[in-house]
C-alpha cells in the first residue's frame, strides 16, 4: 500500500471518527432538548466560521439549523434562553416563549440535557469496545510466559531458536566503538557484564528470577541486576553510534527437548528516525488469535470501559505535574496515534476511539467553566439555593396580611430580577473565560505536538 494512499486513509479515518464522537455528543444534547420542548437555534459540528449551513424550513416544522464549522475541536447546540441573542446562527426574528427556553424548564430537565452528551459518549465507547471484541478476532499475547515467538529468517531464527522455546536466562553485553574502530566493554562493572533475566510487564519483582516471565528486555536493551539494597534495578543501555554492538546470550529449553541450549545473537546500533536503537533480533511474545462469543464480548467490553474510566482519572491527576503535562497531546497527537492504529488494524482503531470517547465524556464532566460538568454543577447549586430561599420566604410571609405580603413580594421580585441579571452576567463572563482558556489550551497543545514531531 503506497504512502499516499495510507496518508489519505489516515485522514479519512480520523475525520470520520472524530466527527462521530462530536455528533454523538451533541445529538445527546439536541435529542433531550427536543424531548423537553426546548427551542434549539443551531446544531453545529466544529467551532469558528461556518463552512456550511442548512437553514430550517418552518413550513416543514423545522426549527434548528445544521452547521459545519472550520475548527474540528468540538461542537455545540445553541438553545433559547442561553443569552445567545448576538450569537451567529440565531434568528433574531424568532420570538420563543419562556416555557420553551432552557431557563423556562425544570432544573432536573436542564441537568439531563447537559449530561446527555456525556452519557452518549459513554455509550459510544462501550459499543466500540463491544464491536471490537464481538466482530474482530483478537490477538492475545502471553506476556507472563517465558516462551517466545520467533520471526522467520530473523537473527534469533538463524541462531537456532524456534517458536515456543522457553527462555531460562538472558545475558546482555554492550560494546561501544572507539574512534579507532575497536570496542570498549561498558565500563560499569556493577551491571555491565553479568547474567540478567527478562522484564515482566505486569509484575514488580523483588529478585531476578521473577523476570523469567517475558522477553521484553530484548526489545529495549534493558539490563536488570540486583543492587546493593538487594532490589532489582535497571539500566537502559542505548547505542551511541551506529557501530555500537549488543551481544545477547540466551539459555533456553527447546520445545522438543528438555536440554538447556545456548544461542548467541549480535545486534548493532541503527537509526530509527532521529533515534538510535538496537537492531531487531526477531523475538516476541507468544500469542493466539481468539474469537470471543457475544456473551464474552459484553463482559470484556464492560471491563475495558471500566479500565478506560480509571485510566483517564489517573491521567487527570497527573496532568498538573511536569511529567503529566509532557504526556498531554492535542489534535495533532490524536491524529498521529490514530494513524498508528490504522496501520495496526481495525481492532486498534476501535479500541483507540473507544478510549477517546471515554476520555471526552469524563473530561466534559469536569467542573470547569465552558464544560458540561460546570453547567451541571451550577444548575445543581442554583436548585439548592432556590429551595433554601423558598423555605425562607415561606417563613417570612407567614404572619403578614395579604396586602403586606403583596407589597413585600413585589419588592422582593424586583430585587430578585436585578440580582438575577447581575448573576447571569457574571455566569456568562465566567463561562466565556473558561471557553477561551480551553481554546488557548488546545492551541498550546497543537504547538507542543508540532514541536514534538
Amino acid at each position: 500500500m503506497s504512502d499516499f494512499f495510507m496518508t489519505v486513509l489516515d485522514i479519512v479515518v480520523f475525520i470520520i471518527s472524530l466527527g462521530i464522537l462530536i455528533i454523538i455528543h451533541e445529538l445527546g444534547h439536541l435529542t433531550t432538548a427536543k424531548i423537553f420542548k426546548v427551542y434549539c437555534y443551531e446544531f453545529s459540528i466544529g467551532m469558528g466560521n461556518a463552512l456550511y449551513t442548512h437553514k430550517p424550513d418552518p413550513k416543514k416544522g423545522q426549527e434548528t439549523a445544521f452547521s459545519i464549522r472550520a475548527f474540528p475541536i468540538g461542537g455545540y447546540v445553541s438553545m433559547a434562553g442561553e443569552d445567545l441573542e448576538d450569537a451567529e446562527g440565531v434568528d433574531k426574528s424568532i420570538v420563543v416563549p419562556h416555557e420553551r427556553t432552557i431557563e423556562g424548564i425544570s432544573r432536573w430537565k436542564r441537568v439531563i440535557i447537559m449530561f446527555a452528551g456525556v452519557f452518549m459518549n459513554f455509550v459510544l465507547a462501550y459499543i466500540l469496545f463491544f464491536i471490537n471484541y464481538a466482530a474482530v478476532p483478537q490477538t492475545v499475547a502471553y506476556y507472563s510466559s517465558n516462551e517466545v515467538f520467533v520471526v522467520e529468517d530473523s537473527k534469533a531464527s538463524l541462531a537456532g531458536l524456534n517458536n515456543y522455546d522457553a527462555i531460562e536466562s538472558i545475558q546482555q553485553d554492550f560494546y561501544y566503538r572507539r574512534a579507532d574502530g575497536q570496542y570498549n566493554a561498558q565500563p560499569d562493572e556493577t551491571t555491565g557484564l553479568q547474567e540478567v533475566t527478562c522484564y515482566a510487564y505486569e509484575t514488580d519483582p523483588e529478585n531476578l528470577l521473577d523476570y523469567n516471565k517475558s522477553i521484553s528486555s530484548l526489545l529495549s536493551g534493558n539490563l536488570y541486576y540486583v543492587n546493593s539494597e538487594n532490589k532489582v534495578d535497571v539500566v537502559n543501555y542505548l547505542p551511541k553510534t551506529e557501530g555500537d554492538k549488543r551481544v545477547i546470550t540466551l539459555n533456553y529449553e527447546s520445545q522438543d527437548s528438555s536440554d538447556v541450549k545456548t544461542a548467541t545473537i549480535e545486534t548493532l546500533g541503527e537509526k530509527d528516525g532521529n533515534d538510535l536503537v538496537w537492531g531487531k533480533i526477531g523475538i516476541g511474545t507468544t500469542y493466539d488469535i481468539v474469537h470471543y462469543s457475544f456473551g464474552e464480548s459484553f463482559k470484556l467490553a464492560w471491563n475495558q470501559w471500566l479500565t478506560g474510566c480509571s485510566a483517564i482519572f489517573v491521567a487527570l491527576a497527573k496532568m498538573f505535574t511536569p511529567t503529566g503535562f509532557s504526556q498531554l497531546g492535542g489534535i495533532v497527537a490524536v491524529f498521529s496515534v490514530s494513524s498508528t492504529a490504522v496501520s495496526i488494524g481495525i481492532n486498534a482503531v476501535l479500541y483507540l476511539w473507544g478510549m477517546i470517547s471515554v476520555n471526552l465524556a469524563i473530561f466534559n464532566l469536569l467542573p470547569f467553566p465552558g464544560l458540561d460538568g460546570w453547567q451541571i454543577l451550577v444548575t445543581i447549586i442554583e436548585g439548592i439555593a432556590f429551595r433554601i430561599k423558598k423555605i425562607k420566604n415561606k417563613n417570612k410571609y407567614n404572619n403578614l396580611t395579604p396586602e403586606e405580603k403583596k407589597a413585600i413580594v413585589a419588592e422582593d421580585e424586583l430585587k430578585e430580577a436585578k440580582n438575577k441579571m447581575k448573576y447571569n452576567k457574571i455566569k456568562n463572563i465566567v463561562s466565556y473565560v473558561g471557553l477561551i482558556l480551553l481554546i488557548v489550551l488546545a492551541v498550546v497543545l497543537v504547538i507542543k505536538d508540532i514541536i514534538n514531531l
